[in-house]
């Protein structure tokens, strides 16, 4: 992402490694199912290689996707990027912000990971998300912070240049 002039960056992350453990609970009960039926069918050795083989294809898809999601907040914009072999951009100006929330499972607490989402002026519901970051009340209150100063500095009056006069809106 590149910054304009005065853009700061207020939060930068990926999902959380934690967050990809929800993904092994399927994958373990799919490697346990191909491990007996391939147990039954040729064996020990079939039966730790298919389990083996799903848990390696589970973890390598999860790590893909990890790294293949990138959310960053400035003081101006949300910017969500996915994707590795075909690149998929969404960005939205911080002042169409309307609502921020936070989701977390049990599971996502003991693991302190949660969804972030945006209501966003002009958008789906649900379609500007941070999912599974790591201490997403981080992520709120720089998002919170962000909104609260670009609220502010709309409110400041325009002086005319060189006039000290106050420019009407």
């Amino acid at each position: 992402m590149d910054l304009q002039p005065g853009e700061e960056v207020v939060f930068d992350g990926r999902p959380a490694w934690r967050g990809l453990l929800s993904l092994f609970v399927p994958g373990a009960v799919a490697a346990a199912a191909l491990a007996l039926a391939a147990l039954l069918a040729a064996g020990l050795v079939a039966a730790l290689l298919a389990g083996g083989v799903v848990v390696i294809g589970v973890g390598a898809a999860g790590f893909a996707r990890r790294h293949a999601t990138h959310y960053v907040a400035t003081t101006r914009r949300l910017s969500i990027r996915r994707g590795i072999r075909a690149r998929r951009a969404q960005e939205t100006r911080i002042g169409r912000i309307r609502n921020v929330t936070t989701e977390q499972s049990r599971l996502d607490r003991v693991l302190r990971i949660g969804t972030v989402g945006f209501d966003v002026a002009g958008a789906r519901a649900g379609e500007f998300r941070f999912v599974r970051i790591a201490a997403p009340a981080r992520a709120v209150a720089a998002v919170d912070g962000a909104r609260r100063r670009a609220a502010e500095r709309a409110a400041e009056p325009r002086f005319a240049r060189g006039s000290g006069v106050a420019e009407g809106r």
